[in-house]
C-alpha cells in the first residue's frame, strides 16, 4: 500500500515545516511520506538562537533552504495532505500564502491550516529561547501526532 504523502509548508524560512516533517517521520515513518517547503525559503544561520535551541532538543537540519513550494508544484509532485503553517501576526502575507498554496494543491490534497508562531519571533535569554522553542515543538508534535493518527484511522495508510 502506498504511503500517504504530507507536505508541510511555512510562509517564511521553513523551520516550522522542517520540525513538522521531523515529527511526522518519527511518528509514522513507515506510513507517511513527509515533505517540507516554504513560500519564501531562506537559509537560517546555524548560530541563530532557535536553531541552537532546536539542536539542544536533538533536532538538526541541513543548512540549505527548504524547497520553494512552487517548485514542488512545477515538478508535478502531488500530496494527500497539505498543511500550511503560518501565524496570524503576519497578517499581510498569511492570507496570500494560504490562497496560493491552496490554489496549487486544492484539487489533489486535503488542506489544513495551522496557526503556528514563527521560531524567529522567539527572543530572550538562552534559557527563555530554549524553553519557548521546546513548547513550540511540543505544539507542533501534538498536531503532527493527531494528523498521523487521523491518516491511520481513516485507513489511508
Amino acid at each position: 500500500m502506498p504511503r500517504v504523502k504530507v507536505l508541510f509548508v511555512c510562509d517564511a524560512h521553513g523551520l516550522r515545516s522542517r520540525v513538522a516533517e521531523h515529527f511526522a517521520r518519527e511518528e509514522a515513518g513507515a506510513l507517511v511520506e513527509a515533505c517540507c517547503a516554504a513560500f519564501e525559503p531562506t537559509v537560517i544561520p546555524s548560530g541563530a538562537p532557535p536553531v541552537k535551541a532546536l539542536a539542544g532538543l536533538g533536532m538538526t537540519f541541513p543548512p540549505e533552504a527548504v524547497p520553494l513550494v512552487f517548485d514542488l508544484y512545477r515538478e508535478g509532485q502531488t500530496f494527500d495532505y497539505v498543511v500550511t503553517m503560518c501565524h496570524d501576526a503576519s497578517v499581510t502575507t498569511c492570507p496570500e500564502f494560504r490562497r496560493s498554496v491552496n490554489a496549487l494543491f486544492q484539487r489533489k490534497a486535503v488542506s489544513l491550516a495551522w496557526e503556528i508562531p514563527d521560531f524567529r519571533t522567539i527572543g530572550g535569554s538562552d534559557d527563555e529561547v530554549r524553553s519557548a522553542c521546546a513548547a513550540l515543538c511540543e505544539d507542533i508534535r501534538g498536531r503532527v501526532t493527531r494528523l498521523c493518527r487521523r491518516v491511520v484511522v481513516a485507513g489511508e495508510a
